[in-house]
């Protein structure tokens, strides 16, 4: 093959072996002819350059190979020669192929521009991202406080509470009431239309702990959260002597974790009935609900600096067990 030949070969895309024969091998040591040589998968057409870098390249392999026979190696490392060899051939005939015109077109950046750029996708995102950073409401508010007799310890700390941060504040405390007589008897309608709080504290179900007929408790919950509506509020949970069969759980689904604040990991001192905390220790516990009420883990935090003197409710309303709800014609003599 002299050097005017070429190769009248092209190698298309859907070949997956071609064979090219009879190419003369011209070096120092070996004359020899090369009879199978194989291209696989590459669509490729030969032209002079690949054909100089190809006669180059198996010249070297067949050249180096009748070389590493003349020494007496281990045929491990003459594996590993051969490996490098094949590695060699590989990334010359990378280049055989590369064509001849082959450029990289790079750009130049203005980076006043692309500061610029930057700069209008952030405000962009920012005009379209909505303000959810939860800041405390620093106005006043008229609060109604609920609930069980558990309202009873509290409420005498809240008194100050709110007196100190300008909130007026309405007790109800219904002595033995349950989630039932709270949803079914009027009573919470009637105290949110003679107050119209602006905030609802609610502790309820503390007579409920050990209960077992769950489903009917959990519709006397949603029925509460109905009535309450939009008022934001909060729900403070029993603090547990025991543990319960699954109330808190039901309390916790329906108002959210922002909106409860979980009485039951508390260690407080008891009275005499082992359940209701004694006023010091209700104090106490006013006072870790007040951080709760003020921080971003509630849904509506309100301002609740705590006090330094006393204060007294606005209006403090203490219902018997008998009391037969709002909704009673008349209250059942005694």
């Amino acid at each position: 093959m002299t050097n005017n030949d070429s190769f009248p070969i092209t190698v298309t895309g859907h070949a997956i072996i071609k064979e090219l024969t009879h190419i003369p091998l011209k070096t120092n040591k070996v004359k020899t002819e090369l009879r199978h040589f194989y291209f696989i998968g590459f669509p490729l057409v030969y032209t002079e350059k690949t054909q100089n870098i190809c006669q180059f390249a198996v010249d070297f392999v067949f050249l180096s190979t009748q070389n590493l026979n003349a020494y007496t190696l281990p045929m491990d490392s003459r594996i590993k020669v051969l490996l490098i060899l094949v590695i060699v051939l590989v990334g010359t005939l990378v280049y055989a192929l590369t064509p001849d015109d082959f450029t990289i077109s790079l750009k130049k950046i203005d980076l006043a521009s692309l500061s610029a750029d930057t700069t209008d996708v952030a405000d962009t995102i920012a005009a379209e991202k909505p303000d959810t950073v939860k800041k405390v409401d620093e106005n006043p508010h008229r609060i109604l406080f609920f609930g069980d007799s558990m309202v009873e310890g509290l409420m005498r700390r809240f008194c100050d509470y709110a007196g100190h941060n300008g909130h007026e504040l309405d007790v109800v405390c219904w002595y033995s009431s349950t989630s039932d007589k709270w949803a079914n008897t009027g009573t919470l309608e009637h105290y949110i239309k003679e107050y119209s709080p602006t905030f609802i504290v609610v502790c309820l179900c503390g007579n409920e702990l050990f209960v077992r007929d769950l489903p009917k408790r959990e519709e006397n919950i949603k029925k509460i959260i109905s009535i309450i509506d939009t008022i934001p509020f909060v729900w403070v949970s029993p603090p547990n002597w025991k543990d319960d069969t699954g109330i808190n759980d039901l309390i916790i689904k329906h108002v959210g974790k922002e909106r409860y604040f979980d009485s039951r990991h508390l260690e407080l001192e008891r009275g005499k009935d082992h359940a209701h905390p004694t006023f010091s220790a209700a104090a106490i516990w006013m006072d870790t609900i007040a951080v709760w009420m003020r921080g971003m883990e509630t849904a509506h935090p309100i301002k609740m600096d705590k006090p330094t003197e006393k204060h007294k409710a606005t209006h403090q309303i203490l219902l018997s067990p008998s009391y037969p709800g709002a909704n009673a014609k008349a209250a059942p003599k005694k």
